[in-house]
């Protein structure tokens, strides 16, 4: 078993445009992670631009890489050499860099970034249901514990809309 940071260790190779945002623990056979990797070794090791989430990482220290909080990694300007044009794209604030041939989270509406059928699925499922954090409780901003026409406005208004 191994360190469940993106990196384990490092050795004579060229690492660039990555980021880690999950927990990373110790392993059995090396008890130094850190939150983008753990080791660097060797004389041709390059990394350029790799990232690592402080907070939900749980690491302060990584052998290489950039630590952000989770507001920065959330933000474009973060990652300053980045493709976002051909290769990247990202939705401010909400989440983290996605490669552009991924596909779209369903349920995603604060970023409507291509509103289509999944989406309307995921607010049929909570339709008229009252709870805390349900996923199409949307409107007004920020949800009022229930799925219901204010909810469906907004998907509306975003209906098939690709803001790529």
């Amino acid at each position: 078993m191994s360190d469940l940071c993106l990196v384990g260790h490092i050795k004579d190779c060229v690492v660039h445009h990555n980021y880690a945002r999950g927990q990373v623990v110790a392993g059995r056979t090396f008890t130094q992670p850190g939150g983008f990797c753990g080791r660097i070794s060797g004389t041709q090791t390059n990394a350029i631009e790799n990232f690592w989430d402080v907070q939900t990482s749980g690491q302060p220290d990584s052998a290489c890489g950039t630590g952000l909080y989770t507001e920065a990694m959330q933000s474009m300007v973060s990652y300053n050499d980045w493709d976002f044009e051909a290769a990247w794209r990202i939705c401010e604030g909400t989440n983290y860099p996605r490669l552009l041939w991924e596909p779209r989270l369903p349920g995603d509406f604060v970023c409507p970034d291509g509103v289509g059928i999944e989406d309307l699925m995921v607010l049929a499922d909570a339709w008229l249901l009252a709870a805390a954090d349900l996923p199409g409780d949307i409107a007004p901003d920020g949800g009022d514990g229930v799925v219901n026409l204010l909810d469906f406005a907004v998907l509306a208004e975003n209906w098939l809309m690709d803001t790529d």
